[in-house]
């Protein structure tokens, strides 16, 4: 009865029927999601909330691992906190005979136990420039006990020698590209 109502039921001779007009409705009931709707803020938040932690463990194990040189230690510094362009996190030193940052850590980190991390366009470029002094650290399982993964010159072990390929997850597709496409 509501929906005679509504007016998105009638009757007719055969019965009852959905209108031509209110099709629409019955189109979207039948293919509307079976989840609400993804919440990418609360995503970003959560994500950069996990990035956060992954950045304090590596500051810790660097502290650590560098723990007989307190020059070195005290000169650690996590350049996230002040440029998110420089393509990695935390620049450090490989030992005790080091003179100048030659350790640039791009940190990644999920809660996942599977290791597993997107890796930017921005941060191939950089890592395939910076070479032995580019490390990945990551950090599986952050919310219960981490474990490090320390990949060193990703770009050459990642994308040179690996037998298996990164899979792309996206492509940036811009004016110039948009502008020349054939349309038929």
């Amino acid at each position: 009865d509501l929906l005679q109502e509504l007016k998105i039921i009638e009757k007719g001779e055969d019965g009852l029927f959905i209108p031509t007009q209110k099709n629409h409705l019955v189109s979207y009931l039948r293919n509307k999601r079976k989840f609400p709707k993804t919440n990418f803020e609360d995503i970003n938040k959560k994500k950069s909330e996990i990035g956060k932690i992954g950045e304090n463990l590596t500051m810790e194990y660097e502290l650590n691992r560098l723990n007989e040189n307190e020059d070195l230690r005290q000169q650690i510094l996590q350049i996230s906190e002040i440029d998110d362009t420089a393509g990695f996190d935390i620049m450090s030193f490989d030992g005790e005979k080091s003179t100048e940052f030659d350790r640039m850590i791009e940190v990644k980190a999920t809660t996942d136990e599977n290791p597993h991390f997107f890796f930017s366009g921005h941060e191939v470029e950089v890592a395939s420039y910076l070479k032995n002094k580019y490390w990945i650290y990551l950090w599986t399982a952050v919310f219960g006990t981490p474990k490090l993964t320390k990949i060193k010159n990703p770009y050459e072990n990642v994308f040179i020698k690996s037998k298996v390929k990164p899979e792309p997850a996206s492509f940036y597709i811009n004016k110039n590209l948009i502008e020349n496409i054939e349309q038929s």
